[in-house]
């Protein structure tokens, strides 16, 4: 049920109208759940076109014509107008940065391991490409953790990170975790 989802860390609600249309939660990535069936339907094709962790920046007065921006760890952060009578999605110009460095950018994983006192903590790490074995290393690299801070940022999140993307160029692994305290 609608409860049981929620205890998982609400993240976002889309407003459409005004209205709540759907909502987002956040586990150890981000899960839309649609209110309603035309809401769900736009969830449903934009998940399948650009994945789920997407966010709704803007929306036109008749509410048919959505800016959408989505972050992928491993490509950038992208913009898409997204025009939901005809189920039609355009990507808004790539920077010439995204274009030039996305082949180079490392993978991010997430992780979700047991504290000492037996509760669960969602972890994410980056693995220079040069020594990323699928999300592993055959020999020990030097490791930098970043907690997150506040008040802004309460977690870290599975999304696109150009502090770990420079770290890993580095060649440094990058761990971050989310303490409970987030």
């Amino acid at each position: 049920g609608v409860v049981s989802r929620l205890q998982i860390n609400l993240n976002e609600v889309l407003f459409v109208g005004g209205k709540p249309k759907a909502y987002a939660s956040y586990y150890t990535q981000k899960k839309w759940y649609a209110l309603e069936i035309d809401t769900e339907q736009d969830i449903n094709f934009l998940e399948e076109q650009i994945g789920g962790n997407f966010e709704v920046i803007s929306q036109s007065k008749d509410n048919e014509v959505w800016i959408v921006s989505n972050s992928i760890p491993d490509k950038g952060n992208y913009f898409w107008m997204y025009k939901r009578a005809s189920r039609l999605i355009d990507q808004i110009s790539p920077s010439t940065l995204e274009k030039a460095c996305e082949e180079k950018f490392s993978k991010m994983y997430e992780m979700v391991v047991d504290s000492r006192d037996g509760q669960k903590l969602v972890c994410y790490y980056t693995l220079p490409k040069e020594y990323d074995q699928g999300g592993y290393v055959d020999k020990p690299i030097p490791l930098v953790v970043v907690p997150h801070g506040g008040p802004f940022k309460v977690r870290d999140k599975f999304e696109f990170n150009l502090y770990h993307q420079w770290l890993a160029s580095c060649g440094y692994g990058v761990l971050c975790v989310n303490f409970r305290l987030s």
